[in-house]
């Protein structure tokens, strides 16, 4: 995939570069997507343990801010990232099958959900459930970064940003922080 840059290929390619049969492959997974499923959970997992690396220390809207600018920067293809299950597979699947979407992102959203809460125990957020602003908060950056190729005048993570510190945070803290 990532010599691609795309997961289209098919089984046969996926066993010519392994040291594996056809019928090893299919002893671990039914087809391509659930290589596909394994793949971008894997990836998922990893993703989540370097965001969490990354922003695990300071005040919480410091850490949100850096979960967030890295998940956008994941999220853009052809950026950071040159991983296509973070954007075409990942967009794909939330079409056709949102249940394991929901169970890769949980991680995500349960951490992101943590920096939140820490954020209100501080006094810094609006009235809100922090649960649900974590979800607002990682699909405004994950989709904001997946769709913005081919634009005109793309949306920049800082944007997103600004975006996201003015949609759960008074005004007053916002505009200290920009």
């Amino acid at each position: 995939m990532n010599e691609k840059g795309s997961t289209e290929f098919t089984v046969q390619e996926v066993v010519d570069q392994a040291p594996h049969s056809l019928r090893s492959f299919y002893q671990y997974f039914d087809g391509k997507y659930e290589l596909l499923l394994t793949l971008f959970e894997e990836e998922m997992g990893l993703a989540v343990d370097g965001l969490i690396a990354a922003s695990s220390e300071g005040e919480p809207l410091d850490r949100l801010e850096r979960v967030i600018r890295d998940l956008y920067d994941l999220c853009a293809p052809s950026r950071v990232s040159k991983q296509p299950l973070f954007s075409e597979f990942a967009f794909r699947l939330l079409v056709d099958h949102p249940e394991e979407v929901a169970a890769a992102f949980a991680p995500l959203i349960n951490y992101i959900s943590e920096v939140v809460g820490a954020a209100g125990d501080a006094g810094l957020l609006r009235p809100g459930r922090p649960r649900r602003m974590a979800a607002l908060l990682v699909q405004t950056a994950t989709f904001t970064a997946g769709r913005n190729v081919g634009a005109r005048q793309p949306i920049t993570g800082d944007e997103v940003w600004e975006f996201c510190l003015r949609a759960i945070v008074p005004d007053n803290v916002a505009d200290q922080r920009l």
